[in-house]
């Protein structure tokens, strides 16, 4: 019975760590699709994301969405790292004799305007602004009769690159310190798979392949400085 129990215990406290585990990388998918690195306008990589929020002790709360808490999460990030709220993307379109007050709200919330139709009765404007100030965009535009469609709840490059396309490249282009931080991160990658492969006399080509070939992509990711005139100890 003694023996029932413990394994009780031990199945479900692995069935709560995985749980844990599994909200804790829908909390950084979230933060990934809703930030970008200001420096370059992309977005980091889930895997940055990870090591950042690890960084910040982030520990998950399984009685809160994984949404509220990404964007506890954000609020935190941006006291530490250089992370902002990806913009959103809207049209506005309001009655003529209101576009100049649209224009000059739009330029106190520094929106980055796209494109500009002032054909016809009803100007339009497409324009990219911070989430923050869409509260008070949808009552300016209930109050000019204007209409606001959506068109982007996060943009993050012109285009509809995928992420994945920036899991070196924006290593590439990001700072030095950002560089740093990965690189150290494929170290020890590196030194706990040598010790995997030392630990096996024999292993079969099916264990040693996806071992070798992570290996490789960490030491792809190493070489990186090569292209950006950084040096490794």
């Amino acid at each position: 019975m003694l023996i029932l129990e413990k394994g009780d215990l031990q199945v479900a406290g692995k069935e709560r760590e995985s749980q844990l585990s599994s909200q804790f990388r829908d909390i950084a998918t979230i933060v990934m699709q809703k930030t970008i690195n200001p420096e370059i306008h992309h977005p980091y990589t889930i895997s940055m994301i990870e090591r950042l929020m690890h960084e910040i002790h982030f520990a998950v709360d399984p009685n809160q969405s994984s949404k509220k808490q990404a964007l506890e999460v954000i609020r935190e990030l941006q006291n530490h790292f250089p992370i902002k709220r990806s913009p959103m993307r809207l049209r506005l379109v309001v009655p003529e004799k209101s576009f100049s007050t649209l224009m000059e709200k739009l330029s106190d919330w520094n929106a980055n305007i796209t494109s500009k139709d002032e054909s016809g009765n009803e100007p339009s404007i497409v324009c990219e602004l911070e989430p923050g100030r869409f509260r008070d965009c949808d009552a300016m535009m209930r109050s000019l009769q204007g209409r606001l469609e959506i068109l982007a709840v996060s943009v993050h490059t012109e285009g509809d690159a995928h992420v994945s396309q920036y899991d070196t490249e924006e290593f590439i282009s990001s700072s030095s310190k950002e560089l740093d931080a990965v690189r150290e991160v494929a170290r020890s990658s590196k030194k706990f798979l040598q010790g995997i492969v030392a630990d096996k006399n024999r292993p079969s080509r099916s264990d040693a392949t996806p071992v070798m070939l992570h290996w490789e992509m960490l030491g792809n990711i190493e070489n990186t400085s090569n292209l950006t005139g950084t040096s490794t100890t």
